[in-house]
């Protein structure tokens, strides 16, 4: 399929389906090696990712799969990774994705209580970061691109830093994108390749950055190949049609819930008028 200026059409690497087939790839580790480095602000060495089945076919089990867990290999840290494309049901900024960020530290807490091996000393425990890549804002608060949480009291002092719950913000994409490529700092470079690859209007922007950094520039020839593929477009299709219509049936419920509220508003109303008659 292409686009209107005739060249291909490319998945988004945001989906999260797209996202773990393009960086879970044999082919892709430097791609991925260079994605955490940049996150995490440290060079790491190498990566071996751990659950590297591709997404499967059955959009009705769990969504966990679509995460990718890998462990570094120079001081066996672990990583889980997870593109977060809509808010889960229920949360929003008002009650500030409560039910999101309690998965996040649910995940992490299970990431580090299940260190590989047995007779692990406290002191040998290997660190743990759960990352989550978010294509919509979770904070109410004006966040930074990368946020990252540790454990702290009030007084900002440290209690341990084994374990990170990490979010990265994609939605400051478009801010991003306005500035040169060359003054772009590596995760800036990142978010904005996992938020714009896709759309034709960044396509100038996308090839800029491919130039520059050879991390993306691998990322970007598995998101080619990927798309060019009829059994992975069609299975972006299916999760595609699966998101829809769950929004509809949520979309449904809240309509006949209204529905039921304001009906039972217009019968008490009516009571109350008729009280206020008799009266």
């Amino acid at each position: 399929m292409l686009f209107r200026d005739g060249l291909p059409e490319i998945l988004p690497p945001s989906e999260d389906g797209v996202f773990k087939s393009t960086f879970t790839r044999k082919e892709a580790k430097p791609a991925l090696l260079e994605l955490l480095s940049d996150i995490l602000s440290r060079l790491l060495k190498d990566v071996a990712v751990r659950n590297n089945e591709p997404p499967i076919n059955d959009i009705d089990a769990k969504r966990e799969v679509f995460d990718i867990n890998c462990v570094a290999s120079d001081d066996q840290a672990q990583m889980d990774i997870e593109i977060q494309t809509t808010p889960m049901k229920g949360d929003t900024r008002e009650n500030e994705h409560k039910s999101f960020r309690n998965r996040a530290v649910f995940y992490l807490s299970d990431l580090h209580a299940n260190q590989p091996g047995r007779g692990i000393r406290y002191a040998d425990f290997y660190n743990s970061y759960q990352i989550m890549i978010c294509n919509y804002k979770v904070f109410s608060w004006d966040n930074e691109l990368v946020e990252k949480f540790t454990y702290r009291n009030e007084r900002g002092r440290q209690l341990s830093d084994i374990t990170a719950a990490v979010f990265i913000d994609l939605t400051q994409a478009d801010e991003i994108a306005k500035k040169p490529v060359a003054e772009m700092t590596g995760i800036e470079l990142w978010v904005v390749f996992l938020a714009k690859a896709n759309d034709p209007e960044y396509r100038d922007v996308i090839n800029e950055i491919i130039k520059r950094k050879e991390g993306i520039s691998v990322a970007y020839e598995m998101l080619t190949s990927i798309s060019a593929d009829e059994n992975e477009r069609a299975r972006f299709r299916s999760r595609r049609m699966w998101q829809m219509d769950r929004e509809h049936e949520i979309a449904s419920v809240n309509y006949e819930w209204e529905k039921i509220v304001a009906d039972k508003d217009a019968i008490i109303a009516e009571l109350r008028a008729k009280l206020d008659e008799r009266a």
